[in-house]
């Protein structure tokens, strides 16, 4: 069965934002949180050029040929359980946990997708419970959940069975995106200048602090030529790559980065896409687009104007490009250098004729497996499609078999992807 990603338009958040690689100008950094020399410095000495032409990637390939396994995960669907959608996902080894933003909650479930528990506001043994949950990031070192309210002072904390431990007073850097990379803690400014008189930091859009004492910033702009409102683009920048790696990406800028526990910022790759579906280079250092940049690709819809869902893994590398009219996932091998859609296949047996990626790759597990998910009604159309076969009934897999049992109304199903070691 053949599946085909159509355009869609993700959501974008008020503070849709941007950063760009092109920036490298110096900018003054207060002395006493100076972290040494290098305070300013994206190590581009291993940079890995991606040159491709997303119309010429291999598509419509059936899914064994890519894919090594692939295991459908029904998430529990009962009324403490269901949720609207997956906002944000993060893999540990025994659990998935999923931020749904519609209901303030975050959900825990373990990797048959049982349901165990969730956070949520309503829980009146917390003294000033939160009020809006905006992202959240997971310390592996401390075995926590962190997440900041968008509309109080506070963060807060909780144990990795949804254990409130407990809330502080969170700094004013912290909008509009966190992560933590081993002991440290990462900010993205998203080109925020209003949040610079407040702090009285230089005009940087990464920030890397331990416990809010020392200070790198990385990635200067220019506060005259670029503002967080003229930007657009998805709601996650950071890409939890595992084993001490957090990935970073932004809209308008084509280089994908990597930050290490030693806290510094690698521009790991650059893509490079044919003249026709490019921004121009001084797209976001030139001040004559200043409060022009949303007209702009309102004007030339066939640009695309960011990536998104940057994972790496052996030698394989997973994006989404996205734009106006453009909104397509790939995989490329960077030893082969061989582009795959993954929003363009040929569903086949060994994925029981159904779909395995529709939108976006959520996460990436720490044993290099790809998660996405599939939506109840989505699943229950194929299943419509196929009704009367045999033979597919007889290739389901038992949680499918059970899932099917239900209705169209259910929690999605995750699909967990391994990847072939030779593509």
């Amino acid at each position: 069965m053949q599946f085909s990603l159509l355009s869609q338009k993700r959501k974008t958040p008020f503070l849709a934002l941007a950063i760009s690689a092109l920036f490298f100008t110096q900018c003054k950094q207060p002395a006493k949180l100076t972290f040494g020399p290098d305070t300013f410095h994206v190590d581009e000495s291993k940079v890995i050029e991606v040159k491709i032409d997303p119309a010429q990637a291999k598509s419509n390939e059936f899914t064994s040929s890519f894919l090594d396994s692939v295991h459908y995960v029904p998430l529990q669907t009962n009324d403490e359980s269901l949720f609207s959608e997956i906002s944000q996902l993060e893999v540990t080894a025994d659990k998935y946990i999923i931020w749904d933003e519609a209901s303030n909650s975050i959900l825990f479930f373990n990797k048959n997708g049982d349901y165990i528990t969730k956070i949520s506001n309503k829980d009146k043994s917390i003294k000033q419970p939160f009020k809006k949950i905006n992202h959240f990031a997971i310390n592996e070192k401390k075995n926590e959940i962190v997440f900041d309210d968008r509309y109080t002072d506070q963060a807060y904390y909780y144990d990795l069975r949804g254990k409130f431990l407990r809330n502080v007073k969170k700094p004013v850097y912290i909008e509009p995106a966190y992560t933590i990379a081993g002991k440290y803690q990462i900010y993205y400014r998203a080109y925020n200048s209003e949040y610079l008189a407040l702090t009285k930091m230089p005009a940087c859009n990464i920030v890397i602090t331990e416990d809010e004492k020392k200070f790198k910033y990385y990635l200067p702009f220019d506060t005259t030529a670029v503002d967080y409102q003229d930007t657009r683009g998805t709601n996650q920048w950071f890409f939890n790559n595992h084993h001490g790696i957090m990935n970073f990406s932004a809209p308008y800028d084509f280089n994908i980065y990597t930050i290490d526990t030693l806290t510094q910022l690698r521009k790991a790759f650059h893509i490079v896409l044919p003249d026709v579906s490019s921004l121009p280079e001084d797209f976001m250092t030139n001040a004559r687009y200043n409060g022009k940049r949303g007209k702009y690709t309102d004007a030339n819809r066939d640009v695309i104007y960011g990536v998104t869902d940057c994972y790496w893994f052996g030698d394989n590398l997973t994006f989404r490009l996205y734009g106006h009219s453009y909104n397509q996932m790939f995989l490329y091998n960077v030893k082969s250098q061989t582009l795959r859609s993954l929003s363009n296949y040929i569903s086949d047996k060994k994925t029981y004729m159904l779909p395995v990626a529709k939108f976006t790759i959520h996460a990436l597990g720490s044993n290099g497996e790809l998660v996405s998910s599939i939506s109840a009604a989505d699943l229950f159309k194929y299943r419509l499609k196929l009704n009367g076969n045999k033979e597919w009934d007889n290739l389901l897999s038992a949680p499918l078999k059970k899932f099917f049992e239900g209705d169209n109304k259910q929690n999605p199903v995750l699909t967990v992807m391994t990847m072939k070691p030779k593509m």
